[in-house]
């Protein structure tokens, strides 16, 4: 259920569990494992790698359900264990990050919007123990509760679980805030077509504003103190994820510099 990972040599060799490999998708044609981060632009980055796959031939015509559901990617865990450390070892590492405002998009996505499936699994569970609290609040209770009436789920779990920055080396982190620029810088240093682009649309409840900063600002305005803590406590950055994303956007911007 795990492998050992071992880039550098000298260095304790880290356990990378099935659950991370479960979160990673492997294109092998361009060599490239996609980490995959709920509501970090996951949904267009699973069209980009059906594309690069040869599972279809434009991002454009793939519908939502087809690019989560039906994309016939391969996952890390598929594989053997030999398969899983040679790709882990000679493949770009790819991860993108959007905190903390994937929580929140999260929160309108699947509660504000009509989801039977969160409505009835989530909301029933969340509104019987927390009731006595606006909605937004109730959510921040359950998130925050360590006894939590219903079970965790990926949209809200943190990062660096999904997909950890200190087990799994990646060789570049991009944020959500940049996403159309860093993606397309990644897509040409790995020679992918030239007339394949990140997709900048938006299918799931595209009538809603994409949640922002100032989006994120009025949600957690309407938080006590202690609810507050969730922006640091629940879903915070872990510091190895800071340092890495740190050296990585630095070195991507001096390629980007070299290039220009």
């Amino acid at each position: 259920n795990s492998t050992h990972t071992g880039w550098e040599e000298g260095l304790q060799q880290l356990v990378v569990s099935k659950t991370h490999m479960s979160m990673i998708h492997v294109e092998d044609k361009s060599r490239l494992l996609y980490c995959e981060v709920p509501k970090v632009g996951c949904s267009n980055w699973k069209r980009v790698l059906m594309v690069l796959a040869g599972r279809a031939t434009s991002v454009l015509n793939i519908p939502h359900v087809t690019a989560h559901f039906k994309n016939k990617l391969r996952k890390l865990e598929e594989y053997g264990p030999k398969g899983i450390n040679q790709r882990l070892n000679t493949y770009t590492k790819v991860l993108f990050v959007r905190d903390p405002l994937s929580v929140v998009s999260a929160y309108r996505d699947k509660f504000e919007n009509k989801n039977d499936y969160y409505h009835s699994l989530f909301g029933r569970p969340i509104i019987s123990r927390y009731r006595a609290n606006p909605h937004k609040k109730e959510f921040v209770h359950y998130l925050l509760d360590p006894q939590r009436p219903v079970g965790n789920d990926i949209h809200w779990a943190k990062m660096s679980t999904l997909c950890p920055p200190c087990v799994i080396q990646y060789d570049f982190i991009g944020k959500f805030e940049n996403m159309n620029s860093e993606a397309n810088f990644l897509l040409r240093s790995i020679g992918a077509p030239q007339n394949l682009s990140y997709p900048d649309y938006k299918d799931r409840n595209p009538e809603d504003e994409r949640t922002h900063s100032s989006i994120m600002k009025k949600y957690f305005s309407q938080l006590n103190a202690t609810e507050s803590c969730l922006h640091d406590v629940n879903i915070c950055v872990s510091p190895c994820l800071l340092i890495r994303q740190f050296f990585l956007t630095t070195v991507t911007f001096a390629a980007l510099l070299k290039c220009s």
